[in-house]
């Protein structure tokens, strides 16, 4: 309950920084997203795929399979989510172009409630992990509700509209935990299934977070003020991995 509780305030809390935030310091957010996107690589390869390959229940090339289907998953979901999901805000052409609210409000809630389903107690084997993907999913949260409310808001007039959409968006994370304990813990569904799910949700972060990367310098330089903030988030992954 406190898990769904805090990705629920995270996710209302990243979209109603939209309506106080200027639009001139899309920078500072696009810092924010870098960091999150390291720290969310770094905790799917320090965390997650360790613990999928360690379980004797999966065959690690059944699980290859599915974290390889989970990647290209999100890259099907990009044509309805337009990029949001790891932060894209369109900011170049934002007062000209407005997306389709319908498909991009589908396509996040399906994202969404993916994120929630890695947070059932089925893959949590100790409390450091817990509290590892606990940040990593609040990191991701937070900027993707943000690039989610600034890219309705152009197409939305209704501040009211684009607030309940929010907090559509914002239940579907606590939804995703609250159906995978349902399916895996009271309904007995086996393990085995579990995993491959967490190995799709393993997938989806490893091209949200590499796409983060490349779109956060799309010039291909060496930026030393993104490289500094990448590492102190794959710093903050191993801390909480190792040492917390």
């Amino acid at each position: 309950m406190i898990d769904a509780i805090i990705l629920f305030l995270s996710a209302m809390a990243g979209g109603s920084l939209v309506f106080f935030i200027s639009k001139k310091r899309t920078k500072e957010m696009q810092m924010a997203i870098t960091f999150s996107g390291a720290y969310l690589f770094s905790l799917t390869i320090l965390h997650i795929l360790p613990e999928l390959y360690e379980d004797s229940h999966t065959d690690g090339h059944i699980v290859s399979l599915f974290i390889l289907l989970g990647f290209f998953f999100q890259v099907l979901l990009e044509p309805l989510t337009s990029g949001v999901e790891h932060g894209h805000l369109d900011e170049h052409h934002s007062h000209k172009h407005h997306h389709p609210v319908t498909p991009l409000i589908i396509g996040m809630l399906i994202h969404a409630t993916f994120d929630g389903a890695i947070l059932s107690g089925n893959f949590l084997n100790h409390g450091h992990g817990q509290n590892n993907l606990m940040i990593g999913l609040v990191l991701h949260k937070i900027p993707a509700a943000f690039a989610l409310v600034s890219v309705i808001s152009q197409s939305l007039s209704s501040k009211k509209k684009v607030f309940t959409l929010l907090i559509i968006f914002a239940l579907a994370s606590p939804f995703g935990i609250f159906a995978s304990n349902f399916l895996f813990q009271k309904m007995a569904v086996d393990h085995m299934y579990y995993n491959l799910l967490i190995a799709v949700v393993a997938g989806n972060f490893l091209h949200i977070s590499t796409t983060i990367f490349f779109e956060t310098s799309p010039e291909h330089q060496f930026n030393f003020r993104k490289m500094f903030i990448t590492l102190l988030g794959v710093l903050l992954a191993i801390a909480v991995e190792f040492i917390l």
